[in-house]
């Protein structure tokens, strides 16, 4: 949806999105602290500790808990815009 910049290099990410998100951040070695909850076989798509990490609730469903993200002390949030959406 256009440039992102980071002006810094965060040291604990929660990434909204337990699943292509979470994967990308793997993927980049990121320092994921919290995730969405995975769920089903899509576990196999991210490494075996960030199988692990503390779950934030359910984002597909909104059922975001701020209480876990704010105990995660992230330094950035991480989500991603619903395909079709402006």
């Amino acid at each position: 949806m256009g440039p992102v910049e980071i002006p810094a290099t965060p040291k604990q990410v929660v990434s909204l999105d337990a699943y292509v998100g979470l994967q990308t951040l793997d993927e980049l070695g990121a320092p994921v602290v919290a995730t969405g909850t995975l769920g089903g076989g899509l576990h196999t798509l991210v490494r075996t500790a960030s199988q692990e990490l503390p779950s934030i609730g359910v984002t597909a469903l909104g059922d975001v808990q701020l209480e876990a993200i704010a105990l995660a002390a992230p330094d950035l949030i991480v989500g991603r815009q619903p395909i079709g959406e402006e």
